[in-house]
């Protein structure tokens, strides 16, 4: 070979290394600004949530069961369009040492996920008067007898009222 030809395969040589350290260098910064902005909106959607729809939204009810974890919980509310991220949610519970109880809800779109974990933390919806027994001042009545007569009949004739325990029997 000659001391030309030896000199252009050098210099070619180098020229390529060069190149490749290039893309290679360009390759790592786009990565780490890439990382760093989606390190960003991940940690903006914990600390900084914001709902999926503008108020006044659409309410959705759930159901938790009793040893429901807040994974299934993120997914469910991910497949009911109320949350945009289940990581973050589950984070939030994690992180804002939120307890999730079991028992039926209803939310709202325009609700942020840390307002729903608020809400599945406070506990179930409350059915008006029914969980007590005691007696009403201005009817003489028990307040599930009041309750029974204030809501509205079904079709079958009857107003059902589900005691937790007794699921399925009507009053």
């Amino acid at each position: 070979m000659s001391r030309t030809v030896r000199n252009i395969n050098q210099v070619s040589g180098k020229i390529i290394r060069i190149a490749l350290r290039f893309i290679l260098y360009a390759a790592i910064i786009f990565a780490v600004i890439k990382g760093i902005s989606v390190a960003y909106r991940f940690g903006h959607s914990i600390f900084y949530a914001t709902s999926v729809e503008a108020s006044p939204g659409r309410d959705v009810s759930i159901t938790v069961g009793k040893s429901t974890d807040a994974k299934t919980v993120a997914a469910q509310l991910k497949k009911k369009g109320l949350i945009e991220n289940e990581w973050s949610f589950r984070i939030q519970a994690i992180f804002f040492n939120f307890k999730i109880k079991s028992g039926n809800y209803t939310l709202n779109t325009s609700q942020t996920s840390k307002d729903m974990l608020e809400t599945l933390d406070a506990g179930p919806e409350t059915q008006p008067a029914a969980a007590t027994k005691e007696t009403d001042e201005d009817t003489g009545l028990n307040t599930e007898e009041s309750a029974q007569s204030t809501l509205p009949e079904t079709s079958g004739g009857g107003t059902e009222i589900i005691d937790a325990g007794n699921e399925g029997e009507q009053n």
